[in-house]
């Protein structure tokens, strides 16, 4: 209710003095129990209403409330609180009190203003003129007594600054004066989502409640808001690591929202063997871990900062790259509120000892090799003669074994004296040479092939010889020709074995049906290997049985012909350096 009241009269100063008289209209109950001349269903007041010609009037703005300043919103859950900043201005010709008419929001928030801290009750003097700006503290500046250190013109304000003992260039500026308060709305706990309304709040001047421009609102709208947001300023979401390091680094998740969540915190499947691990670095926060995930509770505008470790996959050589998501959601929406970030990892290889690409392990065999190549080589001084005498001993047993099945075949002028012939063509065991080919991937076969090649064609005249390196620069650019040609050879090479039978006067299993007898013999049993091996159950840690099996048989269909070729050159070579 508000009472309006007009003065007649031109003179400053003049008066009149007013009473008013109100009734409650529901109680019936005229009578003057109390004997101050009023029945008691009344109430009396009397008011001095003065003529003045100075302005009273005040002025109010909300901070960050909007183009105007004079409006704003908030979004708050049962029991939720928020805090605006108002400033007061006294726009009248002196200094004045404020009276503060709040409405609006009955039964769903409680609205509290608050002058330094303090609740404010009754009217609050504010003073006219300019007042001193502190900017390090963001406020006017108070005397001892906390009250504003005012002037009533700018300049009188800037003579009190200049005296000030904390004075110094651009610290203070003086400034028409306003007073900062406080509102605080704090809503009901009964209050039920989708309810809300609007707080008015209005301002005038105790000599002149009819200015009522002073006037700013605020729409309160009672909602639940679950908002969580990953801090992204300064993070890098393209990240490296070199094998076999891990990589981890630290994200930061802030509640946003206007309610206390309980968040789960995950990361996305690791696979191709690349695992992520998630926890919590704050050893005060609410969190709980459950496997590869944990959830924390936090509390509105808290931050939770989360430890990730990214390790590669075990024994990893080659580039690659592993992207995943990060994701937090609460409980008790679920994915409707999910926040995700996505981090890509470059894993690549290790530049090594010295940037040589050189492992760790590879750098630890290096220097155990360098300590057991002296011990190797005074082995082999010690050693040797009596390694030599074994192996020549062995060899002679060979070759006599090899001169016995020569003279047992009817071969004549072979005698066991013939073991004592040395010839330029060392007898070779087939078994030791074949095995030198698989541990050297087969480089050694092709040294043998040049070697037999060469000694055919030195003291027999037969073949062409061994490779020519005009071989060489006509197969590089047609690297495709390359398996034509070895069979060419190959052939070519059986021909000449055949041919030295043929002047040595014996003959042997070895043809080209032999050979192409053995070679489908090789592909069957490999084929029917595989087939075996894949319909066995699991081995379990003989798992690698499956594997070698076919192996090895197609290395034994290889040796069969291998072995055919070395028998025929060791017995070639016999019969023609003994046949004189």
């Amino acid at each position: 209710m508000f009472l309006v009241v007009s003065v007649d009269g031109e003179e400053e100063l003049a008066y009149t003095r007013i009473t008013s008289r109100i009734t409650n209209r529901g109680d019936s109950n005229n009578a003057d129990e109390n004997g101050d001349g009023i029945p008691d269903n009344q109430r009396e007041f009397e008011f001095l209403a003065i003529l003045s010609d100075r302005k009273f009037a005040m002025d109010v703005r909300l901070v960050d409330g909007g183009i105007d300043q004079r409006s704003g919103t908030a979004i708050l859950p049962p029991s939720g609180t928020q805090t605006y900043g108002l400033w007061i201005e006294n726009t009248g010709d002196g200094d004045d009190e404020a009276a503060i008419d709040i409405s609006g929001l009955q039964g769903i928030a409680t609205r509290q203003l608050t002058l330094y801290g303090l609740p404010v009750e009754g009217p609050v003097f504010v003073p006219s003129g300019f007042g001193i700006w502190d900017f390090a503290n963001q406020t006017f500046l108070l005397d001892v007594n906390n009250k504003p250190v005012t002037a009533s013109t700018k300049n009188g304000a800037e003579t009190i600054m200049v005296g000030l003992p904390v004075y110094a260039n651009q610290s203070h500026e003086a400034r028409p004066f306003k007073l900062y308060m406080e509102l605080t709305l704090t809503v009901n706990p009964s209050a039920s989502t989708g309810q809300g309304g609007v707080l008015d709040l209005t301002v005038t001047s105790v000599s002149n409640a009819a200015n009522r421009s002073g006037q700013i609102s605020i729409t309160l709208d009672v909602q639940i808001v679950y908002q969580l947001e990953f801090q992204t300023e300064g993070l890098d979401t393209e990240m490296s690591l070199e094998f076999p390091e891990k990589l981890e680094f630290t994200l930061n998740l802030t509640n946003t929202g206007n309610t206390r969540a309980e968040v789960l915190i995950f990361s996305s499947e690791s696979f191709r063997g690349w695992n992520v691990g998630l926890d919590s670095l704050d050893p005060e926060s609410d969190c709980s871990t459950s496997g590869s995930d944990f959830s924390c509770w936090v509390d509105i505008g808290q931050t939770v900062t989360i430890d990730v470790i990214v390790r590669p996959p075990f024994s990893a050589e080659i580039e690659d790259t592993f992207k995943f998501t990060i994701s937090a959601e609460p409980i008790e929406t679920g994915v409707v509120d999910r926040e995700n970030i996505e981090i890509e990892v470059l894993g690549q290889p290790s530049k090594g000892f010295l940037g040589l690409g050189l492992s760790s392990e590879q750098v630890q065999s290096g220097f155990l090799i360098i300590l057991v190549l002296p011990m190797l080589l005074l082995f082999y001084r010690v050693g040797m003669p009596s390694v030599q005498n074994s192996l020549e001993l062995s060899r002679r047993g060979r070759k006599q074994d090899h001169v016995q099945h020569l003279i047992e075949g009817g071969h004549e002028n072979i005698t066991l004296a013939t073991m004592n012939v040395r010839h330029p063509v060392p007898f070779r065991n087939p078994s030791t040479q074949f095995a030198l080919v698989v541990v050297t991937f087969g480089i050694y076969g092709a040294y043998l092939h040049h070697q037999y090649s060469n000694e055919m064609k030195r003291y027999a005249n037969v073949g062409k010889g061994g490779f020519k390196i005009w071989n060489l620069i006509f197969i590089f650019p047609f690297s495709f020709l390359l398996p034509f040609w070895m069979i060419a050879r190959l052939l070519g090479f059986l021909r000449n074995t055949k041919a030295l039978e043929a002047i040595t006067g014996h003959t042997t299993k070895l043809s080209f049906g032999f050979i192409m007898l053995w070679s489908l013999i090789g592909m069957v049993a490999i084929g029917g290997t595989t087939l075996i091996v894949n319909l066995l159950p699991s081995l379990g840690g003989l798992e690698f049985i499956k594997t070698l099996a076919p192996i090895a048989v197609y290395m034994w269909a290889v040796f069969v012909p291998w072995k055919a070729f070395e028998d025929s050159l060791n017995a070639s070579w016999t019969l023609f350096f003994t046949k004189d």
